[in-house]
């Protein structure tokens, strides 16, 4: 409800305790894979795929809390979306 904040008069503090604003929850489902592949002498080749937010839900940022700002109590922007890393590493 943000119309139960209002601005202190200057010179004074508000009336709203410390860490009572909360933000959007957040879950990020991350996930790897890889394949180690054996040559002889001791060599090998390893091929990974690695992926964030792999689900693709968006990550809410926290909320404004400036008081003289219309978007007040408002989420205003979102993480990244699903990101994909693939890697090929040569092992001598």
């Amino acid at each position: 409800n943000t119309a139960a904040f209002v601005v202190p008069l200057a010179g004074q503090f508000g009336d709203v305790g410390r860490n009572t604003l909360r933000g959007p929850s957040a879950s990020l489902f991350s996930m790897a894979l890889s394949k180690i592949m054996p040559f002889a002498d001791g060599r090998s080749i390893e091929l990974r795929a690695q992926a964030s937010n792999i689900f693709n839900t968006p990550q809410f940022r926290s909320i404004d809390t400036n008081l003289n700002s219309s978007s007040f109590g408002r989420v205003t922007s979102a993480g990244s979306m699903r990101k994909i890393q693939l890697t090929a590493r040569f092992r001598f």
